[in-house]
């Protein structure tokens, strides 16, 4: 009875002085970044690609069909950037986030080849 007693004082203290398990942010002050990452020629969601809240820790992947979300957002003003193989990298600034929901697209532009490899054609073996 005495441990049972020690358990449930110990369990209080530590609730109370914080050292328990953190609370996440209420939903009703946070922002959500929801969106859609695409090829800027072909308008196709593109898969896998790295989002960055940059001044933050958080950092993302888009879906199969290139949506991603990003969520517990707290008001102020962020940037994005989004990382893909063979695309460039594009930085967003301007982000000011308020509790809701924002929605954007991010249109991703395909690096350009260069050097001798941008110009041979592969021809099949006869």
């Amino acid at each position: 009875m005495r441990q049972l007693y020690f358990l449930v004082f110990l369990f209080v203290s530590l609730s109370v002085y914080g050292i328990g398990p953190e609370n996440p942010p209420s939903s009703e002050n946070t922002t959500v970044i929801e969106g859609k990452v695409v090829d800027e020629l072909t308008g196709e969601g593109l898969p896998g690609v790295e989002i960055k809240l940059l001044g933050s820790d958080k950092v993302i992947y888009s879906d199969f069909d290139g949506n991603f979300s990003i969520v517990n957002i707290m008001p102020g003003n962020y940037a994005l950037s989004a990382d893909y193989i063979s695309y460039k990298t594009r930085i967003i600034t301007g982000i000011n986030t308020v509790p809701g929901s924002l929605n954007c697209i991010i249109k991703l532009k395909g690096v350009e080849k260069s050097g001798p490899q941008a110009h041979q054609s592969v021809l099949p073996k006869a």
